[in-house]
């Protein structure tokens, strides 16, 4: 069933837009609902935590979707993941993205994977980030290529970032790759 709640002699719909669509282009008249008696607040988070079961966010909408949902109840990442079914790794991962500038752009646009945006969190230079962005677009780098550059120009051994190291072993830290 969709969510609404009840504002004067209407109802506005919290979660379910897509299945009243739906609906209403099927010819159906009614569809199941739950009302849910909710204040502004919680009505947002609601339908902030509906648009993450979308299949197609990209990864900089999940985070900002994750930012928003933090900010709202004042949780934290461990509260959010567990809300989700996700590790905390996984939330601290996906939020980390939103301290890139133009590389949230090329997210956003599908110019790069996620696992090549990450690795650029490891240039703490915005100039050479942005260098090393155009030189993975323009040469359609691996992020296994990419890894290795940053490596070199940082001086540690390619493998060793600090998203993706744990006691000098490998560890892949996002379970939803």
């Amino acid at each position: 069933p969709i969510i609404v709640r009840k504002i004067g002699d209407k109802y506005e719909i919290i979660a379910g837009e897509r299945r009243f669509r739906a609906s209403q282009i099927a010819g159906k008249k009614t569809i199941p609902a739950l009302v849910r008696n909710i204040d502004d607040k919680e009505s947002a988070k609601i339908a902030l935590l509906e648009n993450l079961q979308r299949k197609n966010l990209t990864s900089i909408e999940e985070a900002r979707t994750y930012d928003t949902i933090l900010k709202l109840d004042n949780m934290t990442q461990e509260e959010l993941a567990n809300n989700l079914g996700k590790s905390q790794s996984t939330v601290a991962n996906k939020l980390r993205l939103l301290n890139l500038d133009e590389v949230q752009d090329a997210l956003l646009k599908e110019q790069i994977s996620e696992r090549h945006a990450r690795s650029l969190l490891n240039v703490p230079d915005k100039a050479k980030q942005k260098e090393l962005l155009n030189k993975v677009i323009m040469n359609r780098m691996t992020v296994k290529q990419l890894d290795d550059e940053i490596a070199f120009l940082t001086g540690k051994p390619s493998g060793t970032t600090e998203n993706n190291t744990e006691g000098g072993q490998n560890v892949l830290k996002d379970d939803s790759i």
